[in-house]
C-alpha cells in the first residue's frame, strides 16, 4: 500500500515538474519576475531573425510592437503561439511582431514553425541573454509596446486573443 502511494506521489511530482518546465527551470529556481514593467522603455537588444534580418527596438520605431518569449517545449507557449499567429495575420501590417526563443536552437524552432504552419518572425536564441533583459523565469511572456517603444501591456500568463487584440488595437488607433 505504501509502495503504491509513493509511486503515485512520485509520478505526480514528476508530472507537475515536467509541465512547469515552461515556468522556470532549476537554473532559475526562486528567481522570477519582471525586469521590464509597464511604462518602461524597451531595453536595448539585437536579435537575428530566421530570414537574416536584425531586429532592435529601433526596428519598431513609429508603430506598435508585440514581442513574445517562448519555448516550443513549453505547453503554455504552444497554446499561445496560435493566438499570436492569428493576431499577426490580422495586424502584422500595422504592428511589428517578433518571437524570441528562450534557450532553444534554430533547428527545433524551425521544425516547430514548419510543422504548425507559423509565419511569425522568430529569432532562435540558444541562451537566455535577451530574455534576461526583460524577465526571469516564467514563459510565455508577451510585451505590447507603443510606437515610441514604451511597454504598454505585459503578460506572464496565458493571454486571450481578445485581450491581446484590444491592447494592440488601442495602440494602433493612437497612431
Amino acid at each position: 500500500m505504501i509502495r503504491k502511494m509513493l509511486a503515485a506521489l512520485s509520478f505526480l511530482y514528476f508530472s507537475v515538474a515536467a509541465m512547469a518546465s515552461c515556468v522556470c527551470d532549476m537554473s532559475e529556481a526562486g528567481v522570477t519576475g519582471d525586469i521590464v514593467v509597464i511604462g518602461q522603455a524597451l531595453p536595448e537588444f539585437s536579435v537575428a531573425l530566421s530570414d537574416g534580418r536584425v531586429v532592435t527596438p529601433e526596428t519598431f520605431a513609429g508603430r506598435p510592437a508585440v514581442i513574445v518569449f517562448f519555448s516550443t517545449e513549453c505547453v503554455d507557449c504552444r497554446k499561445e503561439l496560435p493566438v499570436i499567429q492569428r493576431l499577426y495575420e490580422e495586424r502584422g501590417d500595422a504592428a511589428g511582431f517578433v518571437c524570441i526563443s528562450r534557450a532553444e536552437g534554430e533547428g527545433s524552432v524551425e521544425t516547430y514553425w514548419h510543422t504548425h504552419g507559423l509565419t511569425l518572425p522568430y529569432s532562435a536564441q540558444t541562451d537566455r541573454e535577451v530574455f534576461h533583459l526583460f524577465a526571469r523565469g516564467t514563459i510565455p511572456r508577451v510585451y505590447v509596446c507603443d510606437a515610441e517603444g514604451t511597454v504598454r501591456a505585459a503578460f506572464a500568463t496565458k493571454v486571450t486573443y481578445k485581450k491581446l487584440k484590444t491592447e494592440l488595437d488601442n495602440l494602433i488607433a493612437k497612431d
